[in-house]
């Protein structure tokens, strides 16, 4: 493991400790999220109770992109930021789960909340890679397009009314159709990319 990313595992794991964060590092390529794991991710954050988990089975630049992903997340949790704080991804989940109802209007809005903080916690990530120097192990370039590919698969999450089976970040042809810099804009939409993603993903 090359020392730079020792220190970055080393320096942000004290901090979880710190914050009494629980943690789950699974050997693992997808883990189970939300009640009766409805929800197939690589990594998530929750904040009540307080959970960071990685799926590690898979290559280091993949689960280390994650990690640095769901750790900024946990920034967002610790320092209160606004798309944070308006726990628009419990609206969704319960959504998801046919626990509430959503006009065609109130789901609008909860997937471009969902999105802010999404691209919100991207712009952090690439911050950190930078920050770290983890662009000896992680492709900057590559990682943006994956990152738009999951902040813009939640306009597919209105459609398809469920989470995927598989990620679309893990599809090369559909990581292809994106820019290679982070999208300032995510209501913009790729209909190809979202053909693409309904095709493969589910």
């Amino acid at each position: 493991m090359k020392a730079n990313v020792k220190k970055f595992l080393e320096e942000t794991f004290i901090e979880l400790i710190e914050n009494k964060v629980a943690i789950r590092l699974e050997r693992k390529k997808i883990i189970k999220y939300g009640e009766g794991g409805v929800e197939k991710v690589s990594g998530f954050y929750n904040d009540e109770p307080k959970e960071f988990a990685v799926g590690m089975a898979k290559p280091q630049s993949e689960w280390l992109e994650v990690y640095a992903h769901e750790f900024c997340h946990f920034k967002q949790a610790r320092e209160k930021v606004k798309v944070w704080t308006s726990n628009v991804s419990d609206k969704l989940d319960d959504w998801l789960e046919k626990k509430i109802m959503l006009t065609k209007s109130e789901l609008r809005k909860v997937l471009n909340a969902c999105k802010d903080v999404e691209l919100d916690c991207e712009y952090r990530t690439v911050d950190m890679i930078r920050k770290y120097q983890l662009d000896n192990v992680i492709n900057i370039e590559r990682y943006c397009q994956k990152a738009n590919c999951y902040v813009l698969y939640y306009n597919v999450v209105g459609i398809m009314k469920e989470w995927y089976k598989r990620p679309p970040y893990e599809f090369p042809e559909l990581i292809d159709m994106m820019p290679k810099k982070l999208i300032t804009n995510h209501k913009k939409r790729y209909r190809k990319f979202e053909n693409g993603v309904i095709k493969k993903c589910y």
